[in-house]
């Protein structure tokens, strides 16, 4: 589970940034009171001992909610492919351009969260020329002592690394490590390619169940399809849009090549080139929508042919229901597109339902439909705000950094400016 993100010197945001999915004991206590327990996650570690399953980010346009989510996925993608490219000269990372000192200065990025039953903190401070420092430490539940796994800075003077590795933790022939890390890569990427680094944890959790959608920028249904081949599967994703409150009785999928088929073959030489780079596999497929009518009359009607709001739903089922089965954290940018307001509430709703979030699934979303906080399921310690400043840089902040209220009072008052994270109008 995600117990804190922070960045500093990305894009749009210039000074570090924190989020985090902790919430304090007084916030506990209330939801207590509200019957509203099943939002909140004990973990009996004492440096986080509750966590929430959700929250929801908002702010203006332009103001860094993609960008916070863009973070997050950067760090998860720098950390498994940092090693892939021997041939990398240099990293590939936007700072806050807008000003040359900062420009000049590390990104930094760093990620608290608990992975079989160790609280872990990880982070690292980059420039396009290299890793500049880099860290581990975990604390386990049984002992709840801190452990330095290792730690790596880079000593411009020398022009060499100062290393510590905690030899019990990670082993490995002594200076080994060091030997075979590249400036551009990252020691946790490096030791994982190798039998007993003692880092797999870490690397798993970060790369795979950390885990992200961008709706804006479109979906893919194939994903959702490739689990309607696994046993059990399909009634699940039927059950799933049952709950949000649309009837299919049958989902048909038809595996093709995807480099036969019209689609493809009607792109210009150069695009389909880029498509084959891109695509892991050959594999998509043809699927349709089945309705009963009241007559018992069967209709098929062909994925492309469906309203927006439905495919949207489709190709959110495999991840969501995913997430829920295997307890990642998804973290979704402009979650509510295309979504009827209901849909919306009852996907958000899985996750704070005990008999379906059975391993404690987390999720994270930015929206503009600030609706969702009148959910007795949503808090205070749930709603975060993005907000750009006067000198572009961009600002996170909780709503329970303000005193007073949430639901619809809250709704009215975001949108008068009261907390920020809204467009200047003229």
């Amino acid at each position: 589970m995600l117990v804190e993100f922070s960045v500093e010197n990305y894009r749009i945001f210039r000074d570090k940034q924190r989020f985090t999915m902790a919430t304090s004991k007084s916030s506990l206590t209330k939801s207590e009171t509200s019957s509203n327990l099943n939002t909140v996650v004990r973990t009996d570690f004492k440096a986080a001992p509750y966590l929430l399953k959700q929250s929801c980010i908002f702010g203006a346009n332009g103001a860094g909610k993609s960008t916070l989510v863009e973070a997050m996925r950067f760090m998860s993608i720098l950390v498994k492919d940092s090693i892939r490219d021997p041939d990398r000269r240099e990293i590939n990372i936007d700072t806050f351009g807008i000003d040359e000192q900062a420009s000049q200065k590390p990104s930094c990025f760093e990620v608290v969260f608990i992975h079989q039953n160790t609280l872990y903190q990880y982070g690292f401070a980059i420039t396009s020329e290299r890793v500049e420092e880099e860290w581990l430490v975990g604390r386990s539940i049984s002992t709840q002592r801190l452990r330095q796994y290792f730690y790596r800075d880079y000593e411009k003077d020398s022009d060499s690394y100062h290393w510590e590795v905690n030899s019990s933790l990670i082993p490995g022939e002594k200076g080994y490590w060091r030997k075979i890390t590249r400036p551009t890569a990252l020691f946790l990427s490096t030791a994982v390619q190798f039998e007993e680094s003692g880092l797999d944890d870490v690397f798993d959790w970060i790369g795979f169940h950390f885990r992200f959608i961008f709706m804006a920028y479109g979906m893919n249904p194939d994903v959702t399809a490739s689990f309607l081949e696994r046993v059990g599967w399909k009634q699940r994703i039927l059950n799933y849009f049952e709950s949000v409150g649309i009837s299919i009785y049958d989902i048909g999928i038809t595996e093709i090549n995807y480099f036969e088929t019209k689609e493809y073959r009607g792109l210009p030489p150069a695009v389909q080139e880029q498509i084959r780079k891109e695509r892991t596999n050959d594999k998509t497929y043809l699927i349709s929508f089945i309705r009963k009518r009241d007559d018992e009359k069967v209709l098929s009607l062909p994925f492309k042919a469906e309203s927006f709001g439905i495919r949207a739903i489709f190709e959110l089922a495999g991840p969501i229901l995913d997430t829920l089965n295997k307890g990642y954290t998804l973290v979704i940018d402009e979650f509510n597109s295309n979504l009827h307001p209901l849909a919306f509430r009852e996907i958000i709703l899985m996750f704070s339902n005990p008999e379906i979030n059975l391993k404690n699934a987390q999720l994270i979303f930015s929206s503009h439909d600030v609706t969702v906080t009148e959910y007795e399921e949503i808090g205070r310690d749930q709603i975060w705000l993005v907000e750009k400043k006067p000198d572009l840089s961009s600002e996170l902040y909780p709503l329970s950094s303000f005193k007073g209220r949430r639901g619809k009072l809250f709704r009215n008052d975001y949108l008068r400016g009261r907390y920020g994270g809204i467009p200047l109008i003229i």
